[in-house]
């Protein structure tokens, strides 16, 4: 099984966009896929809290998304030149070994800027790499996100979709 995980919990963001498209590529190759949006969680709670007792939501995501995948596909934003600081705390919450351990990652890193959250990338990486989980050489950053989309915040440019789906077979048949 695939997970795919658009990396922030910021309604209508440029992630959310760009995870969309992900989506819809994965469903036109027939690819089986489940979605994890973290938009859909709940943060009324302390978030200390979490450290003592894990919510029934997020037990049912580690239980339904991330101990069954094999593969994940991770698109995230740029948060002052990392990831963000919601999936950070999630994978500290989780468990490591039976989420991480021996599965296998892929990178797209989103920014307004102009390097696509290549840095951003990188530490998600290493933290990843410390999990035992291998990540995929080809990270593909999408700088000046912004520019890339059209009046309907669609993905324009068609050298972009032209990558995403390379990266995309390059991932799948790794």
């Amino acid at each position: 099984m695939l997970t795919l995980i658009s990396g922030t919990n910021r309604s209508e963001s440029y992630t959310r966009i760009i995870t969309e498209h992900y989506h819809n590529v994965l469903k036109d190759m027939n690819i089986d896929h489940c979605l994890w949006d973290l938009c859909a969680i709940d943060l009324q709670d302390s978030l200390s809290s979490y450290y003592m007792q894990l919510p029934k939501s997020l037990i049912q995501v580690q239980e339904e998304l991330l101990i069954p995948a094999e593969k994940f596909i991770i698109i995230t934003p740029e948060y002052n030149g990392s990831y963000s600081g919601i999936f950070k705390l999630l994978i500290d919450l989780l468990d490591s070994k039976s989420c991480w351990n021996n599965k296998k990652a892929l990178l797209t890193g989103v920014s307004t800027g102009r390097a696509g959250n290549l840095r951003g990338m990188d530490h998600l990486a290493a933290t990843l790499e410390h999990m035992h989980c291998f990540v995929h050489p080809y990270k593909f950053p999408i700088s000046n996100v912004h520019l890339e989309l059209d009046e309907n915040k669609k993905l324009k440019n068609e050298n972009t979709c032209f990558a995403i789906s390379t990266q995309i077979n390059s991932f799948i048949n790794w």
